[in-house]
């Protein structure tokens, strides 16, 4: 409706850099990011200064995969605005996807400087310090992010995941539930949960029931064409003393795995398999 509305403006405004701004940002939701680029690049045409239209330019090239384009592109935006924290946070997701990930950094960090709640440009430099194996800095950063944005299912789960490198299993476990009660069709971190919760090595971590519910929702997700949900629901079953459950499961995950040429994951759910027919669980440090 939106694109209507204002293509009607155009036709008498031509040179309305606005309108073909707003264009611009409603047609990717209906797949013609090409077009949208193509309105953006008039608009800055027509009004170099519109930092909007230079924003979404560079949102549009790095959908498309253009990364450098994108990158000078919010440095033209930052040129005119250094202040501006979307478009310097913007610039810092596409030097990490380009593996700079110290220019990255600098700039996440400089975004936080001028915007210190700014929770993207948190949990960004947060990832990129965890990822690099300084733990306690990207935690402070990911559970800044957490703290500022609690209806993220994303930032919880980074965060968690990064608790539980330390190991903060608690804590971890306390964040993975957070991010699977926000998104409750999340298959990743409800396995990710699931799976923890079946075979920790320590008990006060586990819970068998827990774990069975949350198995069973990823492979409904999944439709039980995937291994390593089944394999997280034969691990489920075992923990709550459902032995032959178990063994169905995981048969079934070994011949998913076996089809896909997954020989490593193929040997790891064979061997459960042989615990499970034995009567026993399989625990680990996860």
């Amino acid at each position: 409706k939106a694109i209507g509305c204002f293509t009607e403006v155009i036709r008498f405004q031509r040179e309305f850099a606005e309108a073909r701004t707003t264009i611009g940002t409603a047609m990717p939701a209906q797949g013609r990011n090409e077009e949208a680029m193509q309105q953006f690049a008039e608009a800055i045409r027509i009004d170099p200064e519109l930092l909007q239209a230079h924003s979404n330019l560079g949102v549009a090239l790095f959908r498309a995969g253009k990364l450098d384009e994108a990158a000078a592109r919010y440095a033209a935006v930052l040129k005119i605005k250094p202040d501006y924290v979307d478009a310097r946070s913007n610039l810092a997701v596409v030097l990490s996807k380009q593996g700079k990930l110290d220019e990255a950094s600098q700039q996440f960090a400089e975004a936080i400087r001028i915007a210190p709640n700014f929770a993207d440009a948190q949990v960004g430099l947060g990832m990129i310090l965890v990822g690099r194996g300084k733990l306690e800095q990207g935690i402070v950063h990911l559970a800044r992010a957490a703290e500022l944005r609690p209806d993220s299912p994303q930032f919880h789960y980074q965060l968690a995941l990064a608790l539980a490198q330390q190991p903060k299993w608690g804590e971890a476990i306390q964040h993975f539930h957070e991010a699977v009660r926000l998104q409750p069709d999340w298959s990743e971190a409800l396995n990710r949960l699931a799976w923890i919760l079946a075979t920790h090595n320590d008990a006060k971590f586990r819970d068998g029931a827990e774990s069975l519910r949350l198995a069973e929702r990823v492979c409904d997700l999944t439709g039980r064409r995937h291994p390593i949900p089944l394999n997280t629901l034969a691990a489920a079953y075992a923990e709550v003393g459902r032995f032959e459950d178990a063994a169905i499961a995981a048969r079934q995950a070994l011949d998913l795995a076996a089809a896909a040429g997954q020989t490593g994951l193929a040997n790891q759910i064979q061997t459960r398999l042989n615990l499970y027919r034995a009567g026993k669980t399989s625990h680990e440090i996860p």
